[in-house]
């Protein structure tokens, strides 16, 4: 007698967006319909009054009604928050920022709150309340591990950076300090990069100014984008330097001729400083950026918990979003 396989029991997967339209979140669920899981998709807008979605919650009766939805009432098996999202659309009437800024912090609060409060069985991928670290504690921590890290000044007073300037040659770099910059309207988009200061800028700036990052800049050989999933890097080298338009910031995309990248294999004794790192951090997901330099030595530089992996994972043939979808579901 033969006796047939029976299907793999389907696990039901909160999968937690900021749109309705983020492509890598959709490419991760076309792999968990493959592996035969259920899955609730819950978008970040979905609070805005975008979509005059009912949003209903009363927390001594453990009742969470999103868009018709009670959330509190699903039993998930796991979850993965690729971007809890905090953008609003639908209020360009409002032109006073702080105003803006209120709500969309409520609403964040609000999200947060939600979320965390959802039934999971097992580990989820990425900490709810890690999903935006603090860079400066960032780089803290890495240079108590042994990481390298480039050599940075904050201050507000100009000649405490002209000081610093001359120090390291004339070679300097100003960064956010923490989050970039990012706005958008119906006509254009603004965001901030990284760029070298020159003596210009130096000799612009007033005897004070609002507290600024600067960085020693360093030649580099190429720059590596590494995402980090439980425990594994996988890493793609960025071979910005070649183009004058990247070679500060190599988000400065040339779509018409974009940087060579190919896929990367950091150190093993690296990869372990770095994993002590994410997990003194508690994260077990995250896009970290390094750059190789001329001297042959790793400059760590930041991490995201939610950064963009899909940029090292087509090139480098990787398939991170299968890689995710089997971690939902094991």
């Amino acid at each position: 007698m033969v006796k047939l396989r029976s299907k793999r029991k389907s696990k039901k997967i909160l999968i937690i967006s900021s749109t309705h339209c983020e492509i890598t979140t959709e490419k991760v669920i076309d792999w968990l319909i493959h592996f035969n899981n259920k899955f609730y998709r819950i978008n970040g807008e979905e609070f805005h009054p975008d979509f005059s979605n009912e949003v209903l919650i009363h927390i001594d009766s453990r009742k969470c009604r999103i868009n018709k939805r009670d959330l509190y009432k699903e039993n998930f098996y796991s979850w993965w928050v690729r971007r809890i999202g905090n953008s609003i659309t639908n209020l360009d009437s409002i032109e006073n920022y702080h105003v803006l800024e209120y709500y969309k912090n409520n609403l964040l609060s609000l999200k947060c709150f939600v979320f965390n409060n959802v039934r999971v069985t097992n580990d989820k991928i990425t900490n709810l309340f890690q999903i935006h670290v603090n860079k400066l504690y960032v780089l803290k921590i890495a240079r108590k591990l042994k990481i390298r890290v480039p050599e940075y000044l904050i201050t507000n007073i100009k000649q405490s950076i002209v000081d610093f300037y001359f120090t390291k040659k004339e070679k300097v770099v100003i960064k956010d300090i923490n989050l970039p910059y990012f706005e958008k309207n119906k006509q254009e988009e603004f965001s901030s990069y990284t760029k070298l200061v020159d003596i210009t800028l130096l000799n612009k700036l007033p005897q004070f100014f609002p507290p600024t990052f600067f960085q020693e800049y360093i030649e580099k050989e190429y720059e590596i984008r590494s995402f980090y999933l439980n425990g594994k890097f996988y890493s793609m080298a960025i071979m910005s330097q070649k183009d004058e338009q990247t070679k500060i910031d190599f988000r400065r995309y040339n779509l018409e001729n974009p940087n060579r990248t190919v896929p990367y294999q950091l150190p093993t004794q690296y990869e372990i400083k770095l994993k002590k790192l994410m997990d003194t951090l508690h994260l077990n997901t995250g896009s970290l950026d390094i750059i190789k330099g001329k001297d042959g030595k790793y400059y760590f530089l930041e991490v995201n918990p939610v950064g963009q992996f899909g940029m090292v994972s087509y090139p480098c043939n990787y398939k991170l979003e299968k890689e995710i979808a089997l971690l939902l579901s094991k």
